[in-house]
């Protein structure tokens, strides 16, 4: 995007969402800094390249997501004077290196998307302050570190996703207090075995992955009460059947609606 791209835009226009999947290619304009105005800025599905300026953490945007483009670098730490941000999406770029602490300051997002990117380092513990969270995921990155215990604070959490990252468990037991969720899905959890984590009050529960988590022992059979929705696709399954008590090994290929019955109640992915 050049100079031309710029001279178009007006610094009154408070949405710039019409951008996405049109094959832009370039750099990011710093001068979208300059737009006092904006309210949403959502560039995803193009070939833009480059870093995110610094001066973006002058957005007074609600709205940032820069998804599925070609976006390298670091996260600046700049985004976390965004204030008014509550959702930001950078999912699926080349950014590379550790979260920013500064994040963990975004008191109003709601909605954060960094997989499939080349992020390290851990979880920062500023993220504790994120209380107003529904959305996370990191999955396919190399972020590292166990679990931390402050996910607890997240209880207005919808969806947390940390599949296929350099994380280890356990599994903290602080997760039993998302009473909210309906979508966890975690797998490769590296570190030594443990027990089938206590989700005994995630009551909304639809759909849970808990993917080569080493985890050992029952199934507890409050997962039946659960109104979990069962997309299965090849592999090895273990289902759990309250009325045999003992689990059974099946390979299934099909979908399975929701599950609701003394049947069935849940299942575990094992391998890949």
């Amino acid at each position: 995007m050049g100079e031309s791209f710029v001279y178009l835009l007006v610094f009154r226009v408070n949405c710039l969402s019409q951008l996405k999947g049109l094959n832009i290619t370039g750099t990011l304009p710093p001068e979208f800094a300059n737009l006092t105005h904006l309210r949403e800025l959502d560039l995803s599905r193009n070939y833009l390249n480059g870093s995110i300026p610094s001066s973006y953490g002058q957005l007074r945007v609600s709205i940032l997501s820069l998804l599925g483009n070609r976006i390298s670098g670091l996260i600046p730490k700049e985004l976390g004077d965004i204030f008014t941000l509550e959702e930001l999406n950078l999912e699926n770029n080349l950014l590379e290196g550790p979260l920013p602490p500064n994040l963990g300051s975004l008191s109003r997002l709601r909605i954060m998307f960094l997989s499939a990117n080349n992020l390290t380092g851990t979880i920062p513990e500023n993220f504790s302050n994120l209380k107003n969270m529904t959305d996370f995921r990191i999955d396919g990155t190399s972020i590292s570190g166990t679990i931390p215990d402050f996910i607890g604070n997240w209880t207005k959490m919808d969806r947390l996703d940390i599949q296929g990252t350099s994380m280890e468990g356990p599994i903290p037991p602080t997760v039993s207090q998302l009473k909210n969720m309906t979508e966890l899905r975690i797998s490769d959890l590296r570190g030594k075995q443990m027990q089938f984590p206590n989700l005994q009050d995630l009551k909304k529960m639809e759909r849970l992955t808990l993917r080569n988590c080493s985890i050992f022992g029952p199934i507890p059979s409050y997962v039946g009460t659960m109104p979990l929705k069962l997309f299965l696709s090849r592999g090895i399954y273990i289902w759990y059947s309250l009325t045999l008590k003992r689990p059974m090994i099946k390979s299934r290929e099909k979908s399975c609606g929701d599950v609701r019955r003394r049947e069935v109640y849940w299942w575990l992915t094992l391998g890949r």
